[in-house]
């Protein structure tokens, strides 16, 4: 291994970064972003109507990657921030969904220990800083494993360039969550190595190894993160059980090193049970559903003849060129780790090496390939759904491919160094491959696999060189820059850098509604639609969402819009993506009663219109809608038959059952700004009209919202906002019943008099998670420090 302690062994460390550097020359050099930004002017409203950068509205240059980032990671992790700068745990997100949890989603990360950065950066800095910091983190841990198990430093290099920047990082690096996500299993595998080395005195890096646990569970992917665990505890096993054929490979299996491991293991999940806990929570009362299982087998698995992705990356083009031509994603099947990087594993693979390591690294990477690739024993496996991993993308278990892939090149390397020929023999694997890209580019007239096999062509060819003609002493720098060259034109190719100002810039739009100082909500008709969550960076109340967890209850509410029912079950298309039934046309408004029943049930007071739309008063009746706001081809109108946001009532509307709750509150003589629909089974009194009611609102925060009530008789008092069935009211203090009203929101009845009535949000799963967490680390901190002291468990 190459210690980090003295300067003559810093300098892998030191060309990683450099390499890093490299990459992100546009940000260090330039100051732009790694941000969507080109999307999000060219194809979101309301900026793709106006002129930025001296680009013609909607005409900034993009390249149409990263959607999440803007309408889900990005305003999440400002909200998470915001909040904890307000002093507040960042619990709850009241922009969105009518609400909605907001740490529990987990992709919000708002526990990730790296967030430090956005505490003493500007948001969009930190934002960006993160991003760097992933493959330059991720090449150094890689970087200590592999000199760990063996690997010389040229080839820890190699492996370290080729995981990091290898086409899996290259597409889900300005996620800033997934490769996050990931580049801690290095380091967790380090430790693994290290407390089977040290044997009893290995209770500092079964805590280290606890703490990367935690980090990687926190960092904003959840499927990401069971590949990363699942992948760690395989490896531990294997490890212990079974024994390399040399001697100098084996490790001791000792109790205090299976204990420490047994600890690291338990430790890290400890650790991350504040944020399990709300997770598997959220995941129970959310709309995710499964993939159908013939879109898993004909679009999510990668087919036999899509392998080509391993040696040509883009031999099927590239959706950031406009030029990708298959009907499936481009993002979802990621198998290259460059051209070089397979040559060298392809080096170890051929030879008559014989270490414990290849085999194991072989052995995973066969086995997630047979998982991924559509074979029948693939279409098997997938008939019978897994908890949780098959309600996502069955080929994100290949960024596991891609590190085995890259430990193998690394080891490839060394066995280049003993035996020159595994690499000539590599290449003719490799050659093989290339011929057959180049018949089928060729015979098929496909210009885009054409230029692709152009491109990987020379770049095989000046990787034969460097590893075969140039002096030896300079071969490993001959095929570092080879390789860092192939991956460097690849993240250039895909990921968007762009000027600080088109990170979420202001707009007339978002000043208009900042301006009202209202918790009332806005929504946009026709071609002035404005996509879910964009507004959370402004503050501004919105009645749709997009959300992998959102709540199941409200996004059956919210689907009633389109047809007076609510849903049933979830679709792929309609589990994550909430929003109001859309409208286009000049008399679409007026018409859906279901819609408009919903948009005032849910307060939103703000209807927003643009001049293509071609509305007249048939559009927005004057007896509804009044004109607030006009500024460059938008128009706000008032809802003036939008219920308040919260009021008292007596008019309590009971219900059995779903077809009778559809009945009442679709029907036309149900007054949302009067009467509230709640179960039978609540069983309220009997509730008589009081004219002199009175509720004032004196606060509202994301997890904490109260008001002053007055009344002479006892009365409902309702709030437009969702509940997930963690939220609680007390009055005056003392705890009372919460009612669901209006299928999902909130509501509590409230007794004669002055009162102060208050809804909390600070779930159970919480607490206990936080208790769970609490006892971890003072038991990984206990251990260690016991085992440091050299305090040995009985043989």
């Amino acid at each position: 291994m190459q210690s980090i302690r003295g300067k003559t062994h810093l300098w892998p460390y030191a060309l990683l970064l450099a390499i890093g550097l490299i990459f992100f020359h546009k940000t260090v050099i330039s100051g732009l972003l790694p941000f969507p930004g080109d999307l999000l002017l060219s194809e979101y409203n309301p900026w793709r109507h106006e002129s930025y950068g001296g680009y013609a509205p909607g005409a900034v240059p993009s390249k149409f990657q990263y959607f999440d980032v803007l309408r889900e990671l990005y305003p999440w992790r400002w909200l998470v921030i915001d909040e904890v700068k307000h002093g507040r745990l960042p619990l709850w997100n009241p922009y969105n969904f009518s609400g909605t949890p907001l740490l529990a989603n987990y992709q919000s990360a708002a526990l990730y220990p790296l967030n430090v950065a956005y505490f003493f950066l500007p948001f969009d800095i930190a934002w960006s800083a993160l991003v760097l910091l992933q493959p330059i983190l991720g090449s150094a841990f890689f970087y200590l494993f592999a000199t760990t198990i063996g690997v010389s430093p040229w080839g820890a290099i190699l492996g370290a360039i080729a995981f990091n920047y290898g086409s899996f990082a290259n597409t889900w690096l300005e996620f800033n969550t997934v490769w996050h996500t990931i580049l801690w299993l290095p380091l967790i595998l380090w430790c693994i190595e290290k407390i089977l080395q040290k044997s009893a005195r290995g209770g500092r890096f079964m805590l280290l190894g606890a703490c990367a646990i935690y980090s990687s569970a926190t960092a904003g992917h959840p499927q990401d993160f069971i590949y990363v665990l699942g992948f760690s505890v395989v490896y531990a096993i294997a490890r212990i059980f079974i024994r390399p054929p040399i001697a100098v490979q084996r490790v001791s299996l000792s109790r205090p090193a299976v204990t420490n491991l047994v600890l690291g293991f338990l430790g890290g999940l400890g650790l991350a049970a504040i944020q399990l806990l709300p997770t598997i929570e959220l995941f129970g009362r959310s709309a995710r559903v499964a993939h159908d299982y013939q879109f898993i087998i004909t679009k999510m698995l990668v087919s036999p003849w899509q392998l080509m992705k391993i040696f040509v990356a883009d031999f099927f083009g590239n959706p950031a060129t406009k030029t990708y031509f298959l009907e499936d994603t481009y993002v979802d099947k990621p198998l290259s780790i460059g051209l070089m990087g397979v040559t060298l594993a392809l080096a170890v693979i051929l030879s008559k090496t014989r270490s414990w390591h290849r085999t194991f690294f072989f052995s995973s990477a066969t086995a997630i390939l047979l998982l991924t690739v559509q074979t029948p024993l693939s279409e098997l496996f997938y008939r019978f759904p897994i908890p949780i991993l098959s309600t996502g993308s069955p080929t994100r278990i290949l960024s596991m491919f891609a590190m085995s892939l890259a430990v193998l090149a690394a080891i490839g390397w060394d066995t280049v160094l003993r035996d020159p020929k595994a690499f000539l023999r590599a290449g003719a694997i490799v050659s093989a491959f290339l011929a057959l890209g180049w018949a089928r580019a060729i015979t098929e007239h496909i210009p885009t696999s054409q230029r692709a096999m152009v491109i990987a062509s020379l770049v095989f060819i000046a990787g034969l060189v460097a590893g075969t003609l140039v002096p030896r002493k300079i071969r490993a720098p001959a095929i570092t820059v080879v390789l860092t060259m192939e991956l460097l034109f690849s993240f250039i190719k895909f990921n968007p850098f762009v000027p600080r100002s088109f990170a979420f810039p202001p707009h007339p739009l978002w000043g208009f509604m900042t301006a009202q100082k209202t918790i009332d909500r806005f929504w946009g008709y026709g071609t002035a639609f404005v996509f879910s969550n964009l507004s959370i960076p402004f503050r501004v109340f919105s009645p749709d969402g997009i959300d992998p967890l959102n709540l199941g209850f409200y996004n059956q509410l919210l689907q009633g819009s389109s047809n007076g029912k609510l849903a049933r079950s979830f679709t792929r298309n309609t589990r994550s993506d909430v929003a109001l039934a859309p409208g286009y046309g000049t008399d679409d408004l007026p018409q859906v009663g279901w819609r408009l029943r919903m948009l005032d049930a849910l307060g939103v007071r703000y209807i927003i219109d643009r001049v293509e739309n071609l509305s007249t008063a048939i559009t927005f009746p004057p007896e509804r809608f009044t004109t607030v706001w006009k500024q460059d081809g938008w128009t706000a109108f008032k809802n003036t038959k939008s219920a308040p946001r919260y009021f008292l009532t007596h008019d309590v509307k009971p219900y059995h059952t779903p077809a009778e709750f559809e009945a009442l509150f679709f029907s036309p003589g149900f007054d949302p700004s009067q009467a509230v629909a709640v179960p039978a089974e609540e069983k309220l009194p009997n509730l008589f009209p009081d004219p002199t009611k009175e509720v004032r609102l004196l606060a509202y925060e994301p997890t904490r919202v109260t008001f002053y009530t007055k009344t002479a008789s006892a009365q409902l008092l309702y709030l437009s906002d969702s509940d997930d069935g963690n939220w609680r009211a007390t009055i005056d203090g003392t705890s009372a019943r919460m009612i669901r009203a209006n299928w999902t929101l909130r509501a509590v009845l409230v007794p004669a008099g002055n009162h102060t009535i208050a809804f909390t949000y600070l779930p159970r799963s919480f607490l206990l998670g936080a208790l769970i967490t609490g006892v971890s680390l003072l038991v990984v901190i206990s251990m260690a420090v016991l085992s440091g002291r050299g305090i040995r468990s009985p043989r």
